[in-house]
């Protein structure tokens, strides 16, 4: 209740029933726990939601891809001495609804212990909707591009290291990142941003990465379905564990085609190479690399706790290319040196 009244405060406005001629649209909405904050309600709408045939995200267009490439973002965030990162605080709640367009962001909520049924309407950009990310990185950009003549700076490093609400950025000494912070987040108070959630990097430079405890997977019997929905579960945008991964693709190319049913036991060599590969990677352990890629102390290896690199090499990122599925498998992996050829 206490997260769902912070909502209404920043984004909404009551309206009524009695409105019969006015058109609009009503957004389902739920309240969802992650088990990493148990005492923090998200509020999620659905402008998903069908009714009739259509969503709310059917009618609306999602506009111009103004997020910067994360790739380009993260060998960039590699390459300074220190490393910054900054969060801006409720983003989308930031960003206004024309007039107009509001009935179309409404909801229903009902007090507890009351049976009065009462209707809201969003007066900022919703977490859901289509359009939100498109309209909230434009006045993020203009935000600067207006604060141009005071700090002529602070466009250039938003659009090459921000994606989306945060910041993740380097430097080559405090003293530049402390000043570049700042006029960051001068520029960004004049769009009502406010960039929080500062950190910077400690003696133990290092990208970490952790897996989850996977053990209950030990019992149970793989399946195609399965496997596909745990290979997935990876999100490695630097391509660090690719070497790892691509095996696993490999093996599921092997299954898709014999044409294998999607909830059938696995068994035999496929069953057993499958069984080898998971166990490869460990249950449950942190792994990581050295953030910096660039510099005298730059050589790093990918390893798993209380165990010694196999090696050393400047690790940039890598890239798993899976060819199209033919008798002979076209899988390979890539591995970038420290030349920077990120996309900016």
């Amino acid at each position: 209740m206490r997260a769902f009244k912070q909502t209404w405060k920043k984004a909404t406005l009551q309206v009524t029933f009695h409105r019969q001629k006015d058109t609009g649209w009503y957004i389902p909405h739920y309240g969802l726990v992650s088990p990493n904050k148990p005492d923090k309600i998200r509020r999620i709408c659905n402008a998903k939601a069908p009714q009739s045939g259509t969503s709310l995200n059917d009618k609306l267009l999602s506009g111009p891809d103004l997020l910067g490439n994360m790739l380009g973002i993260l060998l960039r965030f590699r390459q300074g001495a220190i490393a910054i990162q900054g969060d801006i605080e409720a983003m989308f709640m930031q960003i206004g609804v024309r007039q107009q367009d509001r009935r179309y962001l409404r909801f229903m909520w009902r007090q507890p212990n009351s049976p009065k049924l009462e209707v809201y309407e969003y007066q900022r950009h919703i977490f859901g909707a289509r359009d939100s990310p498109a309209c909230a990185n434009f006045v993020l950009q203009q935000t600067a591009k207006d604060d141009i003549e005071d700090h002529p700076n602070s466009l250039e490093i938003i659009q090459r290291t921000f994606y989306m609400d945060d910041m993740v950025a380097s430097f080559s000494d405090a003293i530049t990142a402390f000043t570049t912070a700042k006029d960051v987040k001068d520029t960004l108070k004049n769009g009502k941003f406010n960039l929080t959630k500062w950190c910077s990097n400690s003696h133990e430079d290092k990208i970490m990465f952790k897996t989850k405890d996977r053990r209950n997977l030990d019992s149970k019997t793989w399946t195609q379905r399965k496997f596909l929905s745990f290979v997935s579960s990876f999100y490695d945008p630097l391509g660090i564990i690719s070497p790892f991964l691509i095996r696993a693709k490999i093996l599921l190319q092997e299954l898709w085609k014999h044409g294998r049913e999607w909830d059938k036991a696995i068994s035999g060599d496929n069953g057993k190479a499958i069984k080898e590969w998971y166990n490869t990677w460990g249950h449950n352990g942190t792994s990581s690399i050295l953030r910096r890629i660039i510099g005298s102390n730059s050589s790093s290896s990918i390893h798993q706790d209380n165990q010694e690199p196999r090696n050393h090499n400047s690790f940039s990122h890598g890239k798993n290319k899976s060819g199209t599925l033919t008798s002979n498998n076209n899988s390979q992996t890539r591995t970038a040196s420290s030349t920077l050829r990120g996309k900016d």
